[in-house]
């Protein structure tokens, strides 16, 4: 660093002098402190939001810094058009630093590649916030990003990458929000990322392509997305994978292969059109923690009157929104177990529509699961929205909805435990199962069994002919135990009061089973 120019306050004035007569301006090798077009556009009177042409014959190996420690800006570039002396090469900040503070290339405007390859950002809050890009690439690639935050607000991308392949030290937030992509290939390939997040919202991709394939990163949020492409969200590893209130009409790739790690994916109110494959094998560790997206502050809805009033909104107004809500506050909240019954049924469809059956039966039957759990957990909710109601003093007859909720459990709770008994344990698993079906009759015959010859141990408790074969009682149990499943007459008669309950119980439950059984494997097969 020693080696290099330092352009400090004075030298910027002769550097502005060159701005405004149009001659390019080389920062390569300097340590730039402070670079400002806001403090440009007030040395010559122009008016704040007044497009600066810009041209830059090189701006590598530059340490961009603010001027002291109470200084924001560490570098601004609001508001340029960059013009650049070599229109193959672009505007290149390649292996550049950037040491904390604001980086600012908000409204810019610019019709060749930008380049950041092998730049390294400390802890700086990197702003593109209503910028206009053209047909060439935005590069990002083997970017240090050192705990920095990016954000890429209503800005408008034509055709060409934009490119984040191979960076590394995310600690912050990579936020795309109400961009417009013509025709742009969005690369997160290869990244070491594990502690970073990135966040897609109000957005359509509709040509080009996206991927985060052998990626590592902390979570991945896509909120009010509409993917007419193929998105490859095959990501190394990752904690949270939140599709959400999004619409799917190509092929959506999630997770990776195997149990190298479990991610925990949410697809609440997504819209599937074309197809959704989980790299993951199935395991309830994908949906058992999964996190639902939500955010306090209410994220710019174009649709809605109470924000825009009677007009639609201008481009201005959702600028002028994101600049206020830089940050959006994300929450990652738990879903209920009636959400992730609502994603699986999607993806059981799914599984339907791609011809895999046996995934769709692993779907259907933990779709089943959290449906029936969901009934106890409506109570709870009811329960402490009661709570609320009465501490707002918002609730009259409170220990009446209180009976209420409390009875409401109770029949939850035997509901649950009659479908979870009857349907999810002898009916093999929904009829998903068969072998667990016939294990499962085996046992209720062989266990009712084992109660006769006990009964006819102590006391001789069957009358019977000669048409049914002599043998041992145990033998004599097992074979009357087996009929009496069926429903089907063997020709013996009980004499004990006590036998003649238990048989009526097992013709009762064998006819019960045997129907709901009938029933949910025809439904499998239908469909």
């Amino acid at each position: 660093m020693d080696s290099m120019i330092t352009i400090g306050k004075r030298k910027l004035r002769a550097l502005y002098q060159k701005i405004r007569t149009g001659k390019p301006i080389s920062l390569e090798n300097c340590i730039v402190k402070g670079f400002s077009l806001s403090e440009y556009r007030d040395i010559y009177n122009l008016n704040k939001n007044e497009y600066v042409t810009i041209t830059i014959s090189s701006a590598e190996n530059a340490v961009f810094m603010p001027r002291s420690d109470k200084d924001r800006t560490c570098v601004d570039f609001s508001w340029a058009i960059f013009n650049p002396t070599d229109s193959v090469c672009g505007t290149v900040f390649d292996k550049s630093e950037f040491q904390g503070g604001d980086v600012d290339f908000s409204y810019v405007k610019t019709e060749y590649d930008l380049s950041f390859a092998d730049c390294s950002f400390n802890h700086a809050t990197v702003k593109f916030v209503g910028c206009k890009f053209g047909e060439q690439d935005l590069i990002f690639s083997r970017v240090d990003m050192g705990g920095s935050d990016f954000y890429f607000h209503v800005s408008d991308f034509k055709k060409g990458d934009l490119d984040f392949s191979e960076s590394q030290g995310l600690s912050g937030r990579i936020q795309i929000a109400s961009c417009n992509f013509e025709q742009r290939n969005l690369n997160f390939f290869d990244m070491q990322n594990s502690d970073g997040d990135f966040i897609f919202t109000d957005f359509e991709l509709s040509s080009g392509s996206i991927g985060f394939t052998n990626s590592e990163i902390r979570s991945l949020l896509c909120y009010r997305v509409v993917f007419s492409i193929r998105a490859d969200f095959d990501v190394g590893s990752a904690r949270y994978i939140s599709i959400q209130n999004s619409t799917i009409g190509n092929t959506l790739i999630l997770g990776n292969e195997g149990y190298r790690n479990y991610i925990n994916i949410c697809l609440l109110g997504t819209l599937n059109l074309g197809q959704i494959r989980i790299l993951n094998q199935f395991s309830k560790h994908l949906f058992r923690q999964q996190k639902k997206i939500y955010c306090p502050e209410s994220i710019f809805d174009s649709d809605n009157p109470s924000i825009a009033g009677d007009r639609k909104p201008t481009p201005a107004d959702m600028v002028g929104f994101y600049e206020q809500h830089l940050d959006l506050t994300w929450e990652l909240c738990d879903t209920s177990y009636a959400e992730k019954a609502q994603q699986l049924r999607v993806l059981k469809e799914n599984a339907t529509t791609m011809g895999n059956y046996t995934l769709e039966d692993q779907y259907y039957l933990l779709a089943r699961r959290y449906q029936n759990l969901s009934k106890i957990d409506s109570q709870t909710i009811q329960f402490h929205q009661l709570k609320n109601s009465r501490a707002a003093n918002e609730v009259q007859h409170y220990y009446l909805a209180w009976v209420g909720i409390l009875l409401g459990t109770i029949a939850g709770f035997l509901s649950f435990s009659v479908e979870a008994i009857l349907l999810d344990i002898m009916c093999g698993a929904y009829a998903t199962k068969p072998f667990k079906f016939l294990c499962s009759v085996l046992l209720l015959i062989t266990g009712f069994a084992g109660s006769y010859a006990l009964l006819n141990h102590n006391a001789g408790i069957f009358c019977y002919g000669t048409t049914v074969p002599s043998s041992s009682p145990l033998i004599l149990s097992i074979y009357f135990s087996f009929f009496q499943f069926f429903q089907v007459d063997c020709g013996i008669t009980i004499v004990s009061p006590i036998a003649h309950t238990i048989s009526l119980v097992q013709k009762t439950l064998g006819m019960i089973i045997l129907a709901v059984f009938t029933v949910s494997y025809t439904r499998k097969i239908i469909k």
